[in-house]
C-alpha cells in the first residue's frame, strides 16, 4: 500500500498581497462590498511625490517577508 502524504502547505503573503474588492447587491438592492485578498507578486509597490502636477512615480521593491515568491511556508496568521 503506498503512503499518502498530504501537499505542503503554504500561505500567501500577508505584506505584498493586493486586496479587491467584490461587490454584491441583494434583492432589496443593498450592495454590500467585501475584501477578498489576492496572491501576492513577491512586491511592494509605493508611491512617491513628485514635484509636476500630474506624474506620480511608483517604487517598487521585492518584499521582504517572502523573499518576491508572493507565497510563505506553512499556515500563518496576520500580524
Amino acid at each position: 500500500m503506498a503512503s499518502m502524504t498530504a501537499p505542503k502547505m503554504r500561505t500567501v503573503c500577508h505584506r505584498c498581497r493586493p486586496m479587491s474588492n467584490h461587490r454584491t447587491e441583494d434583492e432589496d438592492g443593498v450592495i454590500q462590498v467585501h475584501q477578498i485578498p489576492d496572491t501576492g507578486d513577491g512586491r511592494l509597490y509605493r508611491e512617491l511625490p513628485f514635484p509636476a502636477r500630474g506624474v506620480v512615480l511608483i517604487q517598487s521593491s521585492e518584499c521582504p517577508d517572502c523573499h518576491g515568491t508572493g507565497w510563505l511556508d506553512g499556515f500563518v496568521t496576520p500580524g
